[in-house]
């Protein structure tokens, strides 16, 4: 039997792009431009009474540069516009046309539930990302800085038959989301999460914008960059705290080291398989089968010099003690 080629994922995903289609990615996660998880446009701060709608700057990093136009911006809203991308991508839709979904099917598939307050939530998020035109430089990587101005979602309207929600993407956002600009950011995780859900959110969203690996940033920056720069230092450095061992808990990053006293935090970004690594420790008998498998556990065993070696190892809830471990023990050894 002839032996299949394999896929060639760039040259379909550049195809689709001629075509003003988004790229490909898995059903079991998001995609969301890379540049924008790295800025404050969906802030971490929640929405409190009036706001200026006139164009302003969001914090950002150093290489990449957002302006807003529009109401102030949650994670919230970042979630509804998670929904709305990830249905135009799995429907195969040109962002020049409209396309049309049940609003319950949008959703369910952000993790909400259906009752007379998510309907009115989900309309007011989708006219808030409406109204909001971005206009952003990315220099990261290019010899030339890639800049593109879009809206959110270019127009959104209601059947007046079905009552279906019919909307229709920028393509201007388009640029952001080919040629290796997508991050991809786990469903089931996502959903999840329960403690400090905008700070959170954004830190999973702002790791998943990075390779794999070993990521350290300081709370100075951690507090600008989601948002919060008008939250007290010690206030915004407690939730932060929060929102990592939330992270740690849906198995989306594995904390390395909390620095109280250099104010900033190491942590390991960790890939799929790493996760089903982390789960499948229930059972086994201890730290040889880590070893092993799960080079994240490895990299934290070694950091807690006090384990002797590292504790054994036999359900999720031992994991989350062992970070929990070393996550009090460095502040105290800081304080």
């Amino acid at each position: 039997m002839k032996e299949q080629p394999p896929f060639d994922w760039r040259a379909i995903n550049e195809q689709r792009q001629s075509k003003g289609m988004l790229p490909i990615w898995p059903r079991n996660v998001f995609g969301f431009p890379r540049a924008l998880a790295r800025s404050a446009l969906f802030s971490a701060r929640p929405r409190r009474g009036p706001v200026d709608q006139s164009r302003r700057s969001i914090a950002s990093r150093r290489d990449v540069a957002v302006q807003l136009q529009g109401d102030h911006l949650e994670q919230t809203d970042c979630d509804v516009l998670l929904g709305a991308v990830d249905f135009a991508q799995r429907l195969r839709v040109p962002l020049s046309e409209e396309y049309s979904l049940k609003r319950s099917a949008l959703l369910q598939s952000i993790g909400r539930t259906t009752g007379c307050s998510d309907y009115r939530w989900l309309e007011a998020g989708l006219r808030r990302l409406e109204s909001a035109t971005v206009e952003i430089s990315v220099s990261s990587g290019r010899r030339d800085p890639m800049a593109t101005r879009f809206r959110l979602l270019e127009s959104v309207r209601v059947d007046v038959h079905t009552n279906d929600l019919i909307l229709k993407l920028d393509p201007g956002i388009l640029p952001l989301m080919h040629a290796d600009g997508c991050a991809f950011i786990d469903r089931e995780a996502r959903m999840k999460i329960v403690a400090q859900r905008n700070l959170t959110k954004w830190i999973q969203a702002y790791a998943c914008s990075h390779k794999q690996g070993e990521q350290k940033l300081s709370f100075e920056k951690f507090q600008a960059w989601s948002g919060c720069a008008t939250y007290r230092s010690r206030d915004f450095a407690d939730a932060l705290y929060e929102a990592l061992i939330e992270l740690n808990r849906t198995r989306e990053i594995a904390l390395k080291c909390w620095d109280a006293g250099k104010k900033c935090v190491t942590w390991i970004r960790q890939s799929y398989p790493d996760r089903r690594y982390c789960d499948k420790v229930a059972g086994t008998e201890g730290g040889e089968w880590a070893v092993q498998n799960a080079p994240v556990l490895v990299e934290l065993l070694r950091f807690d010099r006090r384990s002797g070696g590292g504790p054994c190892l036999k359900g999720a809830n031992d994991v989350d003690a062992l970070f929990r471990q070393i996550l009090r023990q460095s502040r105290r050894d800081a304080a």
